[in-house]
């Protein structure tokens, strides 16, 4: 077997190379300002205000950060969640929405018993955990079908990233359409957390 080494070593350095891009690009976006007198900040004449910009900024970058760590500790493993949508999107929607929706509720219904507390308790840090890993499948997923790009590479971090960070960034509606780009990821993840347990 082929050893994935050279490839996860270069995926490494060019999520480190995109996320050096990115803040690079961002960061002087939002603070260049024309020489000339009467034009105001690039922020201002485009309607955006510091505290947005940093949100967008903090969104793509996060999104690049668990991407990029992905690719490092688990390349196949992100081949295979993009293979696997690819085969039955469907399936890993549906499964999404079940996570999403009925973990949480499931959570909170324990809360109201001392038991339920003990379960609920270890149960919210299960569930945090199979949100970052499935927010970074989400990443190289959106990254790998919208830009065209293999799962396991830097590109791919680098698109899915801007994909993600600017849909969930999108005022009054960024919310919900961060968490319907994240239900398949979310799905493949906590299916696969379903199926050890009962293995």
């Amino acid at each position: 077997m082929p050893s994935t080494r050279p490839r996860t070593v270069s995926a490494a350095v060019a999520t480190v190379a995109a996320l050096t891009f990115v803040a690079t690009f961002l960061a002087i976006g939002s603070d260049i300002a024309v020489a000339q007198s009467g034009v105001g900040d690039l922020r201002s004449s485009l309607g955006i205000s510091p505290e947005y910009g940093r949100w967008i900024l903090g969104n793509v970058v996060g999104n690049v950060i668990l991407g990029g760590l992905l690719l490092v500790f688990g390349p196949d493993y992100a081949d295979r969640k993009v293979a696997q949508f690819r085969t039955d999107p469907r399936q890993s929607t549906i499964w999404g929405v079940l996570v999403s929706v009925g973990v949480p509720v499931t959570l909170f219904a324990l809360v109201f018993s001392l038991v339920g507390i003990i379960l609920a308790l270890p149960g919210v840090f299960v569930f945090a955990g199979v949100f970052l890993v499935a927010s970074a499948v989400t990443v190289v997923l959106a990254g790998s079908v919208v830009g065209d790009a293999p799962a396991a590479s830097g590109r791919s971090v680098l698109i899915g990233s801007l994909v993600v960070g600017l849909l969930s960034s999108i005022p009054l509606v960024g919310g919900l359409l961060g968490w319907v780009v994240t239900l398949p990821g979310l799905g493949m993840v906590g299916h696969d957390l379903y199926q050890w347990v009962r293995d």
